[in-house]
């Protein structure tokens, strides 16, 4: 199993990033390095459609460019700010996570898996998705999408009753997906796969590059055939 899947990660990177612009996505917070202005565009994120967030991030990080300035933010305006977006208290763990950095790790966001996860409001998907995308690590972030592409395209399906909470399944697809190459645009390309492409509603398998080797397209041609 372990051969094949290094073979199968191996030709659906390749043809993934060759196929990239076909669905790709631009947003403003892939163009930093900034693993503060990363870890904010993670918390607005959440459970956001990402085209709404980008207006919002672009104020956020001009006007709060530090940990100190976003945790000395007036809590009204903020919330005000991020108002369009819904979910009104991430404005309160945007503040807290900024006082927690500012004043305990020197105004710098942790690169450690261990420590991002102390701070408030930091959960496993936005630990891993910092660790990515402003360190480099090899970490698949682990949401619904990614769940998704794995059991779909890898035929890998968690046992677990929250498969999005199964970091293990994270780590052994990541260990096979993430092996060469730039980590972060990796996974973005698999990000805009999912949005685009390989969709929870009526994926676009006809236009799909990974349709010779996909898991469930095999089992669809499978079962009508039976």
């Amino acid at each position: 199993m372990c051969a094949e899947l290094k073979v199968l990660a191996g030709q659906f990177r390749f043809d993934l990033l060759n196929n990239w612009e076909d669905f790709r996505r631009y947003f403003s917070w892939r163009k930093t390095k900034n693993p503060f202005n990363i870890l904010i565009s993670e918390f607005l994120l959440q459970k956001t459609n990402a085209r709404m967030v980008e207006e919002i991030y672009n104020t956020v990080v001009e006007k709060y460019p530090t940990p100190s300035l976003l945790a000395k933010a007036d809590p009204y305006e903020l919330k005000s700010i991020l108002r369009p977006l819904g979910l009104i208290y991430r404005a309160e763990r945007l503040a807290a996570v900024s006082c927690v950095i500012s004043q305990e790790y020197c105004g710098k966001v942790p690169s450690r898996i261990s420590e991002l996860l102390k701070l408030p409001g930091v959960g496993n998907y936005i630990a891993r998705a910092v660790a990515c995308f402003a360190y480099g690590q090899k970490y698949l972030p682990w949401d619904t999408n990614m769940v998704r592409i794995s059991k779909r395209v890898f035929g890998l399906q968690s046992l677990m009753s929250r498969p999005r909470m199964d970091i293990g399944l994270a780590d052994y697809l990541g260990s096979f997906l993430l092996s060469e190459g730039d980590v972060k645009v990796i996974v973005w390309a698999v990000l805009d796969f999912a949005s685009g492409i390989c969709t929870a509603r009526n994926p676009k398998c006809d236009y799909c590059f990974a349709l010779k080797y996909c898991h469930f397209k095999k089992c669809s041609t499978q079962h009508r055939g039976s």
